[in-house]
């Protein structure tokens, strides 16, 4: 296995750059601050973490003749996931008060022992420990964080096994109206300091948001919600990112105007700090709104392609990668496959670790969860049935196999509960998965079983009112939509004849999409001629638009496997068949926490 293959198959996002793989985020610490900063030799399987404050992850990927948990154990040697729950169980007796070196310390950043001690603040050897906590204030997660020395950055780490909530939340006073939310410890303790107690600070730095997920109903409480985060780039990304996703019609979101300060510590740390902090909170603090215009000084010039991969090489060619903030539509004859198609496509998204919303309007959710299961599987997880009124026979995957993908999709993979929604319950749903799930990859099946509420005078409008809809849902929220689509004609006869005027519906469909593609079971006529180019396919896409590239008429080419519904690469064709997806290689871990004692 080459260094690329193993990278493919682990389902790590990343792109080639010369010699190496840039990935997303490094694989270790998985912090916001390593996009695009791990490294990975094609040639050697050398890897290295270069994030700012690195978590010092440097080794080489093993990737020749060992079986998957072994690669899997070597991968992540410094973060063994038994060991981290022996930790977690064990950690109290290695907790205690804060020494005095960690006191002298605090009380430079303008932090008294008593803030600390309300906070719950521990030591371990000279380390600080911030404590994580469910709502009744049992401790679930641990982070630490290293005094820095001379000429040393400070080093931050969680214990493995934590869950990470937002700190301090459990002692917001339960009358609280309003919250403070701060992008650091340091600062939640600096709010602290001067007698704000309804303050909280995210677990895991301004890029990561996987905390509003956990909260989202907690958080819906709150009239007023005030975000502090540095006064950086990465923190007016993340002021817009949050109110996004908790601005609703009967709440405000805030912002703290911090001068020409990085953070409230340095506010704090200053002379007269304390009457300032309060100051600039009082009389600086201004609402997050939505402007209808913009300074084009304030726009990111910056065009670098930041397209992903689908996780097949084949369509990957034909579409460039999926761009966040376009619309795709999928069409093609009556039993194409275009449906299964996009069931391949989601389930390798949701091998890269991708949360999915998807709409389903052809079938039940007990048919599509079953349609997904058996692309997630091999043929030898697959049993054969007979239908007893049809001589037909048709697959189900294994109870054991069902058990385990089950497991490895939950929170991942969402499905409407409307089959037939009407455009404001589908335009609400997808809201929804954005805001509380984070979601941003949509998979709507189809067009035709969405109620739009019209009668035959009215539809075609209706139809353009709902891809305006969707493109600017899209576009505001930078998020990924595929929609399914049934051709205008009932039958093309040949992939060449397919164009832009095969949809069925308003002519402004395929006008207002970013890109579209056609699928086509093939005929015996095409498939042999393909094959006199040493090509042998049974199913084949067409470009009928490509708004990125203008690359109109490329062609693709899959083979399709009927017991497991799997498109197979016709280059690569054993990959498709024996690729297994990350519920194989989840072994059966109980992350079961045991409440930790406080320390004091």
């Amino acid at each position: 296995m080459t260094v690329l293959e193993y990278l493919e198959k682990q389902g790590y996002h990343f792109k080639v750059k010369g010699k190496e793989a840039i990935l997303d985020l490094c694989p270790f610490c998985k912090h916001p601050h390593s996009k695009d900063r791990f490294l990975v030799n094609l040639e050697t399987g050398a890897y290295i973490c270069n994030r700012q404050d690195s978590c010092g992850a440097k080794g080489y990927f093993k990737v020749n003749s060992q079986s998957k948990g072994e690669e899997k154990r070597n991968e992540l040697n410094s973060k063994n996931i038994n060991s981290g729950i022996e930790r977690m169980l064990k950690i109290r007796k290695y907790i205690t008060a804060m020494d005095d070196n960690m006191k002298t310390y605090m009380n430079t950043r303008g932090i008294s022992y008593e803030t600390c001690f309300k906070a719950r603040v521990g030591n371990r050897n000279g380390v600080f420990c911030f404590f994580y906590t469910d709502e009744s204030g049992n401790a679930i997660g641990v982070k630490y964080r290293t005094i820095p020395k001379d000429g040393e950055k400070k080093k931050i780490w969680a214990e493995t096994g934590s869950i990470m909530t937002l700190l301090n939340w459990d002692k917001v006073p339960k009358d609280s109206e309003t919250l403070y939310i701060t992008e650091g410890e340091i600062d939640m303790l600096s709010l602290l300091e001067i007698g704000i107690e309804n303050v909280v600070s995210v677990p895991n730095g301004a890029g990561s948001h996987d905390w509003i997920e956990l909260h989202y109903d907690w958080l819906k409480k709150f009239k007023e919600i005030i975000l502090i985060m540095d006064n950086d780039k990465a923190g007016a990304n993340a002021l817009k990112a949050i109110c996004d996703r908790l601005k609703e019609a009967d709440n405000k979101i805030f912002k703290v105007d911090l001068m020409f300060y990085k953070d409230p510590n340095e506010i704090l740390t200053d002379e007269n700090g304390r009457k300032k902090l309060e100051n600039i909170l009082k009389n600086r603090t201004q609402e997050i709104e939505e402007d209808e215009i913009q300074d084009i000084s304030e726009v990111d010039g910056d065009i670098k392609e930041e397209a992903t991969s689908f996780g097949d090489r084949a369509f990957d060619k034909l579409t460039g990668g999926k761009r966040y903030g376009e619309v795709m539509v999928i069409t093609g004859n009556p039993g194409s496959g275009k449906s299964t198609y996009l069931n391949n496509i989601m389930c390798n998204l949701l091998n890269f670790g991708v949360k999915i919303y998807t709409s389903q309007g052809e079938f039940s959710a007990k048919k599509f969860k079953q349609n997904i299961m058996k692309i997630l599987s091999r043929p030898k997880q697959i049993e054969t049935v007979n239908n007893p009124f049809k001589d037909k026979v048709y697959g189900i995957v294994t109870k054991e196999a069902e058990e385990k993908i089950s497991k490895w999709l939950s929170g991942k993979l969402f499905i409407g509960k409307e089959q037939v929604p009407t455009k404001v319950q589908l335009l609400r749903n997808l809201e929804f998965a954005y805001k509380k799930y984070g979601i941003r990859d949509f998979f709507i099946d189809n067009l035709m079983t969405i109620n739009l509420e019209s009668n035959s005078s009215d539809k075609y409008d209706k139809q353009r009112e709902l891809f305006i809809d969707l493109q600017e849902f899209a576009k505001k929220r930078n998020v990924f939509i595929a929609i399914v689509a049934h051709p205008r004609k009932n039958t093309i006869a040949d992939l060449e004849d397919a164009d832009m005027g095969v949809v069925s519906g308003a002519s402004e469909i395929i006008n207002l999409a970013n890109s579209a593609f056609f699928f086509k079971r093939l005929s015996e006529k095409e498939a042999d001629k393909l094959k006199e180019a040493g090509i042998t396919a049974s199913v084949g896409a067409k470009t009928l638009k490509d708004r990125e590239f203008g690359d109109i008429g490329m062609k693709a080419y899959w083979n399709y496997e009927i017991k497991t519904g799997r498109f197979l690469d016709v280059k690569f064709p054993n990959n498709s068949m024996n690729k297994k997806y990350g519920w194989e290689d989840t072994e059966k871990i109980e992350l079961t926490i045991e409440n930790i004692g406080m320390p004091f």
